[in-house]
């Protein structure tokens, strides 16, 4: 059920013991949102965190840890060209062995060691 956001009516659950998770499922939103709401001390935490980390980043080149940028197809393409076909057999699949052309004893004989 996901319902408007009511303050009394989410701290009255959490006084009778739900979890957020539980609560924020009732309003659908997320455990983090509803914990921000009823609880201030971890609100004022988010807030700095987000905010520190704002600070270290402007005037930087730097980029978010969590921020990620898929590569271009090109280089994807050129990667997944790298492997060779797989021609093992399904027992060879099942005991993991290495693809071909990629197992130590390989690159040991052709000298890529």
């Amino acid at each position: 059920m996901s319902k408007e956001w009511n303050e009394a009516e989410g701290r009255e659950m959490f006084a009778s013991g739900m979890s957020y998770s539980s609560i924020a499922r009732h309003f659908g939103t997320t455990a983090t949102t509803v914990r921000c709401w009823l609880d201030p001390k971890y609100a004022d935490h988010c807030r700095e965190r987000v905010s520190r980390n704002r600070k270290i980043l402007k005037g930087t080149n730097a980029t978010p840890v969590h921020t990620y940028r898929c590569p271009p197809v090109e280089d994807i393409a050129a990667r997944l060209a790298e492997i060779p076909p797989d021609t093992r057999t399904l027992t060879q699949r099942l005991c993991g062995d290495p693809l071909p052309q990629r197992s130590a004893l390989y690159k040991m004989q052709s000298g890529n060691a």
